[in-house]
C-alpha cells in the first residue's frame, strides 16, 4: 500500500509490455491537437529505472524518473491525461500500481491527479496457466486504495527517490470525481460509438479504448440519486464494447444501493452472463422477472431471460 504521505519511486517490480522505448510521435499527450514525442529509456542496464520524456507540441521538454520496468506510458482515459504504469515483480504479479497525471497549460507540465493500488487476481499463473479454473470473485480486480493529490506535483518532481505530496480529504476527492462524471455526462449521447469507449472508429477491438480500473471503482463508490442513470448507461455502453468486468463492477454498485431499478438489475445480469457466471446471472433474471411482473410490464421483458433465469436449486 501507498504511504500516505510520501511516495516511493524505487519499487521491486514487473516486466509489463514495452510502450515507447524510443522516440515516437503518435499521440496528443496534452490535448493540444497535435502529437507530442516521448521515449522511454532504461537509466542503466542492471536498474529497472526509466527516464520518461515527453516533448510537447506547443512546450519545453519534461522528464522524469520512473521504476517502470519494461513499461512506459499511455495516454489516460480523458484528453490531457497521461498513465503511468507500476507493478510489481513477484510469481503470480497480481498487484498493480499506477500515476495517473493530467497536463496544466499554465505549468506547461502534467501534474499528478492520483495514485492507485489494486490487485488483479486473474492474473494470477495458477489461473493463466490452467492449473486451477478460475473462481468467480478472481475475475475482478479489488483491493483498491485510491488518492486524489492536492496541486502541484509535476511530472518533472520524480527525479529523486521520493516525492512529497499532499492527498485530498474525502469531500475534496469526490468533487473530482463528480466533475468527471459530468464529463461522462457530456459525452453519453453519443451513445457506444462515444469516445468513451472506443479510441477511434470503427468500433472494433483494435479500437476499444482501455478504461482504468481505479477510475470504474471510483465511479462504483460515487453512486447516488443524481447520477445513477448516468452511471447505469455508461455502464451498459461498457457492456457493450466488451467491458464486461468493468461494467459488472459499477453495475453491481447500482444495484446494491438502488435494488429497484431493474434495468441495473437485467444489465447486471448480462455482464455476469457474458463473464461466465452464470449461476449468479441466473437468479439477477430471475430477480429481474419478478421485479417486471409487479411493475405489470411482463411483455417487455426480453426473450433471453426466461431461458437464462432457470436456476439450478442449491
Amino acid at each position: 500500500m501507498f504511504s500516505p504521505s510520501r511516495i516511493t519511486l524505487l519499487f521491486s517490480l514487473a516486466a509489463v509490455p514495452a510502450i515507447a522505448t524510443a522516440n515516437q510521435c503518435i499521440y496528443d499527450l496534452n490535448a493540444d491537437g497535435k502529437c507530442d514525442a516521448y521515449s522511454v529509456t532504461a537509466v542503466n542496464d542492471n536498474d529497472s529505472l526509466h527516464k520518461i520524456t515527453i516533448t510537447p507540441s506547443n512546450a519545453k521538454e519534461v522528464s522524469g524518473l520512473f521504476n517502470t520496468g519494461s513499461g512506459g506510458i499511455a495516454p489516460g482515459y480523458f484528453p490531457g491525461d497521461i498513465f503511468i504504469p507500476i507493478e510489481f515483480e513477484s510469481v503470480h504479479t497480481v498487484e498493480q500500481r499506477a500515476y495517473t497525471f493530467r497536463w496544466q497549460d499554465k505549468l506547461k507540465n502534467w501534474v499528478l491527479i492520483k495514485e492507485s493500488n489494486w490487485l488483479e487476481p486473474f492474473r494470477d499463473e495458477i489461473y493463466s496457466l490452467g492449473e486451477e479454473p478460475m473462481p468467480n470473485e478472481a475475475h475482478f480486480p479489488r483491493d483498491f486504495s485510491v488518492n486524489r493529490i492536492k496541486c502541484c506535483v509535476k511530472l518533472t518532481d520524480f527525479s529523486s527517490s521520493s516525492v512529497d505530496y499532499q492527498v485530498m480529504n474525502k469531500n475534496e476527492a469526490r468533487k473530482e470525481v463528480d466533475d468527471e462524471i459530468k464529463k461522462l455526462k457530456a459525452l453519453l449521447p453519443q451513445g457506444k460509438k462515444s469516445q468513451l469507449f472506443y479510441s477511434a472508429l470503427p468500433m472494433s477491438q483494435e479500437n476499444r479504448k482501455p478504461i482504468p480500473s481505479d477510475f470504474v471503482y471510483e465511479l462504483s463508490m460515487a453512486v447516488s440519486e443524481k447520477n445513477v442513470g448516468a452511471l447505469n448507461d455508461y455502464a451498459y455502453y461498457m457492456q457493450q464494447a466488451g467491458n464486461n468486468v468493468l461494467a459488472a463492477i459499477l453495475l453491481k454498485s447500482i444495484h446494491e444501493k438502488f435494488p429497484n431499478r431493474v434495468v441495473a438489475t437485467l444489465n447486471l445480469a448480462d455482464s455476469y452472463w457474458d463473464i461466465g457466471m452464470r449461476d449468479s446471472a441466473c437468479f439477477l433474471y430471475r430477480e429481474y422477472s419478478e421485479e417486471m411482473g409487479k411493475l405489470d410490464k411482463k411483455k417487455l421483458i426480453p426473450e433471453r431471460v426466461q431461458s437464462r433465469s432457470k436456476c439450478e436449486s442449491k
